[in-house]
Formats: structure tokens, sequence, C-alpha cells
């Protein structure tokens, strides 16, 4: 089963492959934990065979201090990881997205039926202010729009455009759509007021 995502890192600009590789590693190995919990391992645990310097983007930053002033400079280097999970058979996630219940776990058990009937969108990177009314509106209006968007669309949905960033994503995630109910061939979602 593949599994693949998108990042950056920050850098000191100019840095060169090793630096960043070493930068994208951690990052990646920081996800490799949060994986284990759902017990899925991947091929290369060392992050070095999926790194390939040639499919890296780096954008050139001015950092700006609270004044306005030029305070330094950084290097934001994005990269596409792919690698394959390593599941038990009877664990395959089905479904357009796995959930990683490691974001929610404790409200999900606090939650009567536990994730029954509860659907949780987090965040696996930092979630702007800036931007952040607009992603909610935009997850808002997709889930009642009327086409029965699916998961992967409503999160898709709910990018948006940062001064620094075009069609910035958070990594979200949806914890305990493993056990969903609906199906779009029962009508559109529809919000009651109670």
């Amino acid at each position: 089963m593949a599994i693949d995502y998108d990042g950056f890192v920050y850098v000191d600009p100019g840095a060169g492959d090793c630096e960043v590789s070493w930068q994208i590693q951690r990052q990646i190995k920081s996800s490799l934990g949060a994986l284990r919990e759902q017990n899925i391992g991947v091929r290369d645990r060392d992050a070095r065979s999926n790194l390939d310097p040639a499919t890296w983007t780096p954008t050139h930053l001015d950092v700006i201090d609270s004044e306005g002033n030029p305070a330094r400079s950084v290097d934001r280097v994005t990269y596409h990881y792919h690698d394959v999970a390593v599941v038990d058979r009877d664990r395959i996630p089905s479904g357009p997205l796995a959930s990683f219940n490691y974001y929610d776990q404790d409200f999900i058990d606090m939650h009567p039926g536990g994730s029954s009937r509860l659907d949780v969108v987090s965040s696996g990177l930092a979630a702007y202010w800036q931007g952040m009314g607009e992603a909610t509106a935009h997850y808002l209006l997709s889930l009642i729009d009327g086409h029965n968007n699916s998961w992967s669309q409503l999160l898709t949905n709910m990018r948006v455009d940062l001064p620094w960033h075009t069609g910035y994503d958070p990594m979200r995630v949806v914890n305990g759509d493993h056990d969903n109910q609906f199906s779009p061939d029962g009508g559109p979602v529809s919000l009651v007021n109670r």
C-alpha cells in the first residue's frame, strides 16, 4: 500500500542538499510514531531512499518582524514523499482517507459511542490564524452545497492562499471516518437547527 504526502521545511538560504535532506528526514521521522500508533510501518524507516533533490522546490522568503522590518531570510523547500506502508492485511484502512486517531483519541474516547457518528477534522501542521476563517467557511460551504463531497474533496476545498504560500493545506486529516455509515446515495447532508 502506497503512502504519499507533501510537506515543506525551512532552511538557511542556499542550504545544501545534505542539510535539506536532514531536515526533511527529521520531519518524516516525526510522523512514524503517529503511524505506528495505527500499526502502520513504512519500508524506509530512515527516510533516505525516497528523497530526490530534483523534486524539491525552494522558495526564498524574507522574514519580517512585528515592526515590519526585515529580520532574516530563509528558504522554504517543498517536497513530495513516497513510501510503501507496511500494514497487516486485516488492518488495511478503507475509504478515501486513513484515520490517524492519535490527534483526537482522547476526544473520541469521551464521545458516547466513540467515533460512531463523530468525525473530527484535524491539522497535522500549523494552521495559521490568517486564512483560518476562510478555510472554515470553505469547509462548511462544501459540506452543505448539495454535492455530497467526499472527505477528500472537503479537505481539498479548505486550502487557502496565504501571502507566503498558495493553496496551503496543513495536512488535515479526518479522525473517526473508518466507521462511517453515511452513503451519498441517501441524499445530501442537511443541517437542522435544534
